[in-house]
């Protein structure tokens, strides 16, 4: 489907705070972070005009294995911190994963900053 905006609130780097805030977030059952990021990242880009126009926040869905395991998606948490401050409607049910992949270790990605 046709992607119209995408943004990151932060440069993932190894032994920053984010990274240690992620791994809670995503292994740590720390759900609740998802939503104080996803606040912060729509009050920092609200002024900035990136939501006119943005019908719909779409999280990236996990594989139902892996949500299971989980017991949430981090990115649908996010995407409600994001409707806290916009009132964007957020839409899980439209996009399914259906292949589940391993996981990559974000330490092991290269480095993309210049």
């Amino acid at each position: 489907f046709p992607l119209e905006r995408a943004t990151s609130y932060f440069f993932y780097r190894k032994g920053s705070d984010f990274r240690r805030i992620l791994h809670q977030l995503k292994y740590g059952g720390r759900k609740e972070l998802g939503a104080v990021m996803g606040r912060c990242m729509a009050a920092e880009l609200l002024p900035t005009g990136f939501f006119e126009d943005v019908d719909v926040v779409i999280p990236v869905p996990l594989h139902p294995r892996k949500q299971r395991a989980r017991g949430y998606n981090q990115s649908e948490w996010i995407a409600r911190g994001v409707f806290q401050v916009t009132g964007i409607p957020v839409d899980t049910s439209s996009v399914i994963r259906e292949k589940h992949t391993n996981r990559v270790h974000p330490d092991t990605l290269p480095n993309l900053l210049p």
